[in-house]
């Protein structure tokens, strides 16, 4: 078998060479001083991320990009032994790795750490989509006039339905369906979003698109979420919180809502977009992260889990995990945690990045 396990190529004549290895020299200690090194026949990499064997602190570490250039990245450790080292190649926008039938942005590969040679590599062809006129975006265009919408008449004319069956989505196709997702990055792509939000104002309640953000323009017609328990009782009975009492008056109630499939498919991808292109990432979170797990002060009709006494012993849930994952891998830059549980540092979050404004029963030591 190959040391250098690449993922299956497609047939179409646009290739990329990469080449995979590393140097090896003995140390007077005994241990291996190795580097691991990847370059692309071309500068359309924009990082390389390494997944290094778990008794390495951290282990998976971003190579250094040599020649600033996207064609050359290292990465020097120490050790003792050899190891599969995993490898996402991250490609520049506009980019995209094609592979049966689909694109990604990214190319996953492994190598196997040798200390036989003082230096092997390996080549392959990989496939890619070249940038074309069509995947630059252009300026998002101007978010027409919003349309005051009694709030407590979305929430009447949403479909109550905690059993979310088929007929759920009969009204979507009044509201229209999700828009189709936009094409590639672009190198205007970061521009345009931050003119976009620089531009527009922060939507008010009752503005048709407040469920979905400020970057919804009318060109995507997303269908309101579905409201899956309605209630005309504030969120908590100890807050101050103005709430609806059934008179008709715009409010805020406990009452809970779901996306619908297509909707949160588009505004998942939207969001993989704006990570992508964001240079400082920082997450926000609070207590609906780990409500599945510790419970919830909040009044709710899905979250049956409560306050049960083990807060200081309750595992992450995929959410954690997932968000530690994208810290590990130079996606998320900071973290501002307003719950106690520790559970980002349980998920493998770095201690020195989380703000936890609101203190913590958990202790990282």
């Amino acid at each position: 078998d190959p040391s250098l396990v690449m993922c299956s190529m497609a047939t179409r004549n646009d290739p990329l060479r990469i080449t995979v290895g590393n140097t090896h020299t003995l140390s007077d200690t005994g241990a291996h001083r190795w580097c691991l090194h990847v370059t692309s026949s071309e500068p359309v990499v924009a990082s390389v991320v390494a997944s290094l064997h778990p008794t390495f602190t951290p282990s998976q570490v971003a190579l250094a990009d040599e020649t600033h250039s996207g064609e050359h990245f290292e990465l020097t450790r120490i050790g003792w032994g050899t190891f599969v080292v995993g490898l996402r190649v991250h490609l520049k926008d506009g980019h995209t790795f094609i592979e049966n039938g689909t694109e990604a942005t990214f190319i996953d590969c492994s190598w196997m750490l040798q200390f036989d040679e003082q230096n092997r590599s390996e080549t392959t062809s990989v496939t890619l989509r070249r940038p074309s006129a069509s995947d630059f975006v252009p300026p998002v265009p101007v978010m027409p006039e919003a349309t005051n919408v009694d709030v407590n008449a979305l929430e009447a004319d949403a479909d109550v339905d905690a059993g979310a069956g088929a007929a759920a989505d009969a009204d979507a196709d009044a509201d229209g369906s999700a828009a189709a997702e936009q094409q590639g990055l672009g190198e205007g792509y970061r521009e345009a979003v931050l003119e976009a939000l620089s531009s527009r104002p922060f939507l008010p309640p009752k503005d048709k698109s407040f469920m979905h953000g400020r970057l919804v323009t009318g060109a995507m017609k997303l269908a309101k979420p579905r409201c899956i328990w309605k209630s005309y009782q504030p969120p908590r009975d100890d807050h101050d919180a103005e709430f609806a009492t059934g008179d008709g008056e715009a409010k805020l109630t406990a009452s809970e809502f779901n996306d619908r499939e297509n909707e949160m498919d588009v505004k998942v991808r939207e969001l993989a977009k704006l990570m992508q292109a964001s240079t400082k990432t920082v997450l926000y979170t609070g207590a609906g992260i780990s409500a599945s797990v510790v419970g919830q002060a909040a009044r709710s009709g899905t979250n049956m889990v409560g306050w049960k006494g083990n807060e200081t012993h309750c595992a992450p849930t995929f959410t954690h995990h997932a968000l530690g994952h994208l810290g590990r891998v130079g996606m998320i830059h900071g973290w501002v945690q307003q719950n106690h549980d520790g559970l980002p540092q349980k998920a493998g979050y770095p201690q020195e990045k989380l703000n936890e404004v609101h203190g913590s029963w958990y202790d990282p030591s």
